[in-house]
């Protein structure tokens, strides 16, 4: 939310500029906002929680590497929708990118 409202806070201003200029000005902020914001603390949390981690699993015992093969392998269904919405997410901005385009 924070990303969003520095985003529209800095763009729709009073200034009288194309709205190509201002969606392009306002993807690059939001970029930076959501990578200051967002990203940085959660790549920080994501290290602590590791160290936690590492630090409360050290006392166990490994687990022997010939009981792994009992495992089924995760199936690739989850990579594949993966796949699936990053490519609908970027058909859906180059349809927008487009619809800003044919506009002018």
């Amino acid at each position: 939310m924070a990303s969003l409202a520095f985003t529209q806070a800095l763009t729709f201003d009073d200034r009288s500029a194309p709205l190509a200029s201002k969606l392009k000005f306002g993807l690059v902020v939001y970029a930076i906002s959501s990578i200051l914001l967002f990203i940085g603390p959660a790549l920080i949390l994501w290290g602590v929680y590791r160290g936690v981690v590492a630090g409360l699993c050290s006392p166990l015992t490994a687990l022997d590497p010939a009981s792994l093969r009992l495992a089924r392998p995760p199936s690739s269904q989850h990579r594949s929708r993966l796949i699936v919405i990053f490519a609908a997410l970027l058909i859906l901005l180059l349809g927008v990118l487009a619809m800003v385009a044919y506009r002018r």
